[in-house]
């Protein structure tokens, strides 16, 4: 009898087991799965998100880029000085004289210096707008990353004045312009003409002489001519 009862609870244990691995084991692993496929689902949001993150903030880098690139147009007195005395100028007043004024230019009345060169035994003579003042490369210039041109207007006080106007080349020391732009040699007419020298593509993180003039001068008679309104853009 007694060997019955447990062999009746032995079948029982067996069978609730049997049941259990039937029923139990298989919805557990149905939620397992489930539970691995949100968490897969998840992973994959996390992924996506991780890209556009990173696409967002290559956009920001490219826009900070461009912002800091981007160049406000300015005065060039703002950082340069007309210092750079040259040639015949380098004595002084004694063959160059100039005359800070202003100047009705185009209906406006705009900022203009005025040159007068008597020929003396150099033969030429100029004046670099430098930074900092009297910097022949001894120290380092103005970043104007981003400039693509400087503009001024300039004329003569008789017409046919020989001038070439030019940006950067100030070279030999510690610190140099690391490239040149000239208009080359213009004949100036009697009324104001507005010029232009080109500065895109040029490394400008560094500029000494931002502007300049260079003339032979007139052998019986002064060179007399103005320029107006210098402007980095």
């Amino acid at each position: 009898m007694a060997q019955n009862i447990v062999a009746a609870a032995v079948g029982a244990i067996l069978g609730a087991i049997a049941l259990y691995f039937i029923t139990g084991i298989p919805g557990e692993v149905d939620d397992l799965d489930r539970r691995v496929a949100r968490i897969e689902g998840k992973l994959d949001m996390f992924v996506a998100l991780k890209d556009e993150v990173n696409v967002l903030q290559e956009r920001v880098q490219y826009v900070e880029k461009e912002i800091k690139e981007k160049f406000s147009p300015k005065s060039l007195s703002v950082d340069f000085t007309p210092s750079g005395w040259m040639g015949d100028g380098g004595k002084g007043g004694e063959f160059l004289k100039t005359d800070p004024t202003s100047a009705d230019v185009e209906g406006t009345t705009r900022a203009a210096t005025c040159f007068s060169y008597t020929r003396g035994n150099v033969g030429w003579a100029g004046v670099y707008w430098q930074h900092p003042e009297n910097n022949w490369g001894d120290s380092p210039g103005v970043d104007l990353t981003g400039a693509e041109e400087i503009t001024f207007y300039a004329r003569g006080a008789n017409g046919g004045e020989i001038v070439e106007f030019l940006s950067g080349g100030i070279r030999g020391k510690k610190h140099e312009d690391s490239y040149r732009a000239s208009t080359g040699k213009v004949a100036l007419g009697k009324q104001w003409s507005k010029y232009s020298i080109k500065l895109a593509g040029y490394d400008l993180s560094s500029v000494i002489g931002a502007f300049a003039w260079s003339a032979p001068g007139n052998r019986n008679a002064p060179l007399d001519f103005c320029i107006a309104d210098i402007t980095v853009r």
